[in-house]
């Protein structure tokens, strides 16, 4: 089969069994191109192997799961104007440390999420047509990634400067156990160290060229710290790109930025500025002070 005969088998089984999500797959199928067909296709079968699998057809179940449990979450915003959770012990304990809950759904979910929901794939996109190059430029030597989450980010990063060697810190043991599995399906396992570590509590000896933190800051209690925290370990001379979800709930978000411009004056807060910005908004519009958001910049010292 083809890519698009593998991408339309893939549409049919999501149609047949989520049929929950048939009409807004074909809202995302009318705004995509073959681009994005052909990347959907090769890139989840390089990490879940051939679409017709049993482990292909458990990440599908598994963005689902995700897919329904942002849903789900963000009716409860709606409703009430605040985040579910709201310390991260409970979503520690609850979420974090829960193998099947990480492995099962969420971090297969979140990966494969950057494919069928727009927002994520147009972020996805930018960060390598756009932020990606501008970092090259600089030839970095240390990548260094805190919350590698699903490792998408990771990926992207690796294959598109394909000269840096990178430390990826994440606190959960089934985030490093998936990225390192995202690392060997994508071939960058030689060039990066995954660790399970606080990456602040031992950070490495030398100092980051290029730093990414990708939808961190609002699973976190105080972001400013964490951020300031960030800024400690990069170059003088470096950059850095850090993300936040903005009015977008889920199980475990617990800081809610209210808009693009308030996440963006935290960073001012912690000491950077904005070289490269870019927000995009999911298809979730109800109400539009509340659609879910991804803002990110590209920043340096101030």
């Amino acid at each position: 089969m083809n890519a698009n005969e593998k991408y339309r088998l893939i549409s049919n089984i999501c149609q047949q069994k989520f049929p929950f999500f048939a009409g807004i797959l074909a809202k995302i199928e009318l705004m995509m191109d073959d681009a994005w067909r052909a990347e959907l296709v090769d890139d989840l079968e390089a990490l879940f192997g051939d679409v017709q699998s049993l482990s292909f057809a458990k990440a599908l179940e598994g963005y689902a799961e995700f897919s329904i449990d942002a849903m789900r979450n963000q009716e409860y915003f709606l409703k009430h104007g605040r985040y579910r959770a709201s310390t991260f012990s409970e979503v520690k304990r609850n979420l974090l440390e829960n193998a099947e809950h990480m492995l099962g759904n969420y971090l297969p979910g979140m990966f494969v999420s950057h494919y069928f929901w727009p927002h994520h794939y147009k972020m996805a996109r930018h960060y390598r047509k756009e932020i990606l190059p501008k970092v090259r430029e600089r030839n970095p030597g240390l990548f260094v990634e805190v919350g590698t989450g699903s490792a998408m980010y990771t990926r992207l990063t690796m294959a598109e400067l394909p000269e840096v060697h990178g430390i990826g810190y994440d606190i959960s043991p089934h985030s490093i156990s998936f990225g390192r599995r995202v690392a060997r399906a994508f071939h960058f396992d030689d060039r990066i160290a995954l660790v399970e570590q606080d990456a602040f509590l031992d950070p490495p000896e030398d100092k980051a060229d290029y730093i990414v933190s990708q939808e961190v800051v609002e699973h976190l209690e105080d972001p400013l710290t964490f951020c300031k925290n960030l800024r400690e370990i990069l170059k003088a001379e470096g950059f850095a790109y850090i993300t936040a979800a903005i009015t977008a709930a889920h199980s475990d978000h617990i800081f809610l930025f209210n808009s693009p411009e308030e996440f963006e004056s935290m960073l001012k807060l912690a000491g950077f500025r904005s070289v490269l910005s870019v927000c995009e908004a999911s298809l979730d519009t109800r109400v539009a002070a509340k659609t879910p958001r991804i803002a990110g910049h590209l920043l340096v010292k101030a």
